[in-house]
């Protein structure tokens, strides 16, 4: 709040022609004092209103009521206006019909005190301060009006007031659509020069950021915002182009959510699903098929945009051809697959002109809260002969590729990248016939991997591991019964040398460990065939690059670290690995089987349990009768937290986040209960807590209890400790 109201003390614009309006909706900190005192002070016509609690809706519209001036605009009070922000707006608004004028929105990412231009709709201001017909130009969409001016009269005229029922948001987007609705002409003056700097909160507890956790996201904003804006169009005879834009534009923000690798809607009730399907299906029938296929302003996946156009439509759908997506060399087989919506298509499938079923097959299910509305067909065939396919009686044509995005629109832009594309393909060629510059160390690298000796030594190698700089998990138990019991398996063990793990598997005599990152380890990663580990992310399956292009062409057995329970599809379906180890027939499952969210199948997935269980079973028996009373707890992390923490710089001001977190505030309430005291005493248990190694780091001892030890994966055995 006093930043926003500094940058209205610092407008250049004449102050005695503005009026400020504030209203203060029962605010329980000294809000109230600070506007108070700016009021009193300021040079601005200032009015202050002070009511109890109802929202931001009834907020704005109470001061909308007051308003005398003859535009109007809503910015937020934990916003910032550039110093020549009214200067500028007040150029526009005395352009000859001009119906509503937008400003310029920069995010200013609070965490690191940067402004970027980075907002998805930043392209209306690429050619500097326009005025735009939207009718002409339907891109041109205005969804903010914190960040728009409107003519008084007409919100008076028409009655236009923000609507109270559309929350978390869209009540900004409802607001504008209704008052373009509303205008004889829509002349929009996007304003280059005009700088609005939205805050992106550090804590993530805007109501933009914490908007897909609320479960109205998916109901009210739909029938209240969405439905109402094109039912009142509709009613006047046509819904246009640029509505459906914005109705597309918020929708498609939500499907991506969905197909993000944490959606934020799996807590929500299977009537809250229901509804939203049931009002999306009422939407999508609002919304012309040219303008879902046509819309291009954010990026659009295939799945995306298939669901709009016929997961919400209802009845019978499938792709009218086929992709062959994937060739397994080791096994000649190849991967056929096609998308579909409703009941499952005929499959008549030829092998050599002759009926012929699949090695595997599988139905995918995509899901958007919790419904299947698309499904995916996987088929992997015999690759040693001709293969047709034929869905529901018609021959399919095989092609390399699936369906593109139909392309409505030749933008300038466009035609000039056909030139830019062939001078980058012809200097791509003369860069070709150059050798690459390579550093010392990947020019030795290089050598090193190339070698006889080193081409001889890996041949065929599997590389196990579990993390860079820990061992103990299920890649250790597996090496060591691979290094026992297949002693033809050309097996080696990465670690970081140094670490306690490299510390204790020396100790105990094991062979062919390599040091993590160390020269050896890269000339290891070039021939090996497999990589197997407990973990599958960037910097185990894809560690580096050298500058002459050389990578590791491994494929890769993702091990896992735990019983899958939740839909990490999202996730593991970008991974594309070779075999994936389950552990219970629940999981397995819910992986492989018809229905599930995952691209694997039978042919990618085996259930054998974790190697480290194995283990464990071995140190129950040895224990016997010794064992001790335990309680552990630990706890998982949780990505949102640890990206937060990461994108500091600062190590203090990532503690003091961490500290303030929900993660720690409740896990430290519950390691400091009275309660699990009391019941450890009482049955003679020890107490340890054993945080995630990815926050561990930010936990001291003396952050806990007395009576509960702290124990950490870097320094302990997590099996014995």
């Amino acid at each position: 709040l006093p930043d926003f109201l500094r940058s209205l003390d610092e407008q250049t614009f004449d102050h005695s022609t503005v009026e400020v309006v504030l209203v203060d909706d029962g605010s329980t900190d000294s809000s109230a004092e600070i506007i108070d005192a700016w009021a009193a002070e300021t040079d601005y016509l200032a009015t202050v209103i002070h009511q109890a609690n109802a929202g931001q809706s009834e907020a704005r519209n109470v001061g909308l009521d007051q308003a005398v001036g003859e535009w109007v605009s809503f910015p937020d009070p934990d916003d910032i206006l550039d110093a020549d922000y009214l200067s500028s707006v007040h150029s526009n608004l005395r352009t000859e019909n001009v119906t509503l004028v937008a400003t310029h929105l920069f995010d200013f990412w609070e965490a690191k005190d940067e402004i970027r231009d980075s907002h998805p709709l930043r392209f209306r201001f690429r050619g500097g301060t326009q005025l735009v017909d939207i009718d002409r130009f339907p891109r041109n969409i205005q969804l903010s009006a914190a960040s728009a001016f409107f003519r008084r009269g007409r919100l008076e005229t028409a009655e236009i007031r923000f609507d109270a029922r559309i929350r978390p948001v869209f009540e900004d987007a409802h607001f504008v659509q209704r008052y373009l609705l509303a205008s004889p002409l829509r002349l929009v003056a996007f304003d280059d020069e005009a700088k609005y700097l939205y805050r992106r909160r550090a804590d993530g507890s805007s109501t933009l950021q914490t908007s897909g956790v609320d479960a109205r996201r998916y109901t009210d904003v739909l029938r209240f915002g969405l439905l109402d804006l094109l039912e009142r169009a509709d009613r006047a005879g046509q819904v246009p182009r640029w509505l459906q834009n914005v109705i597309l534009y918020d929708l498609f923000w939500v499907l991506r959510s969905e197909e993000s690798l944490a959606p934020k809607t799996g807590h929500l009730s299977a009537a809250t699903a229901d509804e939203f399907v049931e009002l999306m299906m009422r939407i999508r029938r609002l919304i012309n098929t040219e303008a879902i296929e046509a819309f291009d302003i954010i990026h659009v996946s295939l799945t995306q945009r298939e669901t709009m156009l016929h997961g919400f439509s209802g009845g019978n759908w499938s792709w009218d051809m086929v992709q062959a997506e994937e060739f397994d060399e080791k096994r000649n087989l190849v991967k056929l697959r096609y998308h579909f919506t409703g009941a499952l298509p005929e499959e008549n499938l030829a092998f050599r002109g002759l009926e012929a079923s699949p090695m595997y097959a599988k139905t995918r299910s995509i899901r958007y809260l919790g419904h299947p509305l698309l499904h995916e067909r996987i088929l992997w065939v015999s690759a040693r002969g001709t293969i047709t396919l034929r869905l529901n009686g018609c021959d399919v044509p095989i092609e390399d590729s699936p369906p593109a995005p139909k392309r409505f629109v030749l933008r300038p832009v466009r035609s000039q990248r056909l030139a830019a594309k062939k001078a980058a393909a012809k200097k791509a060629s003369r860069r070709a016939a150059v050798s690459p510059r390579l550093t010392t160390d990947d020019r030795l690298t290089s050598a090193l991997a190339n070698s006889a000796r080193c081409r001889r030594k890996f041949d065929s190698a599997w590389v196990f591991m579990d993390r860079a700089d820990q061992a103990g998990d299920n890649a250790e138990h597996l090496f060591r019964y691979v290094r026992t019991h297949h002693p033809e398996c050309n097996a080696w063990f990465v670690v970081k040398k140094g670490s306690a793990d490299w510390n204790r598997l020396t100790a105990e005599g094991i062979g062919n460990l390599i040091d993590y990152g160390s020269r050896q380890w890269k000339a290891l990663c070039l021939n090996a065939e497999l990589i197997v580990s407990s973990h599958i992310d960037v910097d185990v399956i894809s560690p580096f690059t050298l500058g002459n292009g050389l990578k590791p062409k491994w494929e890769y057995v993702f091990l896992q670290h735990g019983v899958t329970k939740d839909d990490i599809s999202a996730w593991l379906n970008s991974k594309r690995p070779r075999l994936v180890v389950t552990t219970t027939e629940p999981e397995h499952r819910s992986i492989v089987g018809n229905g599930s969210s995952y691209i694997l199948s039978a042919k990618d997935t085996a259930m054998t349990g974790m190697p480290r269980y194995d283990r464990l079973a071995r140190l129950d028996d040895e224990i016997g009768q010794a064992r001790e009373s335990t309680i552990t707890i630990m706890p998982t992390w949780r990505k949102d937290l640890v990206t937060a923490i990461n994108s500091l710089s600062e190590p203090s001001e990532q503690l003091e986040l961490f500290r303030r977190s929900q993660w720690w505030q409740q896990w430290s309430a519950l390691i400091h209960s009275s309660e699990l005291n009391t019941v450890a005493q009482r049955h003679g248990l020890r107490v340890r807590f054993m945080p995630h190694p990815g926050v561990e780091q930010y936990i001291e001892a003396g952050d806990l209890p007395e009576h509960v030890e702290l124990v950490r994966h870097s320094t302990h055995d997590f099996q014995t400790t």
